[in-house]
């Protein structure tokens, strides 16, 4: 019995090891063009924004340097607070395209990111971690992002 338990967290230690191995840091900078957003003011000082965006990721120690195309909603609450969530699919110079997912919580000045789908050379490239706009004029929007990446 105590043999089956320490097997067991042998090898639950080079699971846990070999993903931390294989994960590095991931940084780079996105930008997004809005071409598309609708607001409906529900009253209350509640508003929903739908939004659709044309975009690019760039990387220096990742995959992820593509364009494409953002969508997603955000909901504005009376005190000024808002609730976003979004997708993108970028495509890569080779093909390969990058769904990426996440959102951003009341309050919070950074939003979370997880990898979706990849494919083609992108297919096997995983990450997740967080993202937070730099800055803003009109419908131009940059932005950094940082996480952990496998490839």
């Amino acid at each position: 019995m105590k043999r089956a338990v320490w097997l067991s967290v042998i090898a639950s230690g080079f699971i846990f090891f070999s993903s931390s191995v294989l994960a590095a840091k991931c940084d780079g900078n996105w930008s997004n063009i809005g071409d598309v957003g609708e607001t409906v003011d529900l009253g209350g000082g509640v508003t929903f924004t739908v939004w659709r965006a044309a975009g690019t990721t760039s990387s220096a120690n990742s995959p992820m340097n593509a364009a494409g195309h953002c969508g997603g909603y955000i909901v504005t609450f009376p005190d000024g607070t808002s609730k976003l969530s979004y997708a993108c699919a970028r495509k890569d110079k080779d093909g390969g395209i990058h769904v990426d997912a996440g959102g951003m919580e009341p309050g919070d000045s950074r939003g979370t990111w997880l990898t979706v789908l990849g494919t083609g050379t992108l297919e096997k490239f995983k990450g997740s971690g967080t993202w937070a706009p730099t800055f803003t004029n009109e419908n131009v929007t940059l932005g950094e992002f940082e996480g952990e990446c496998t490839n």
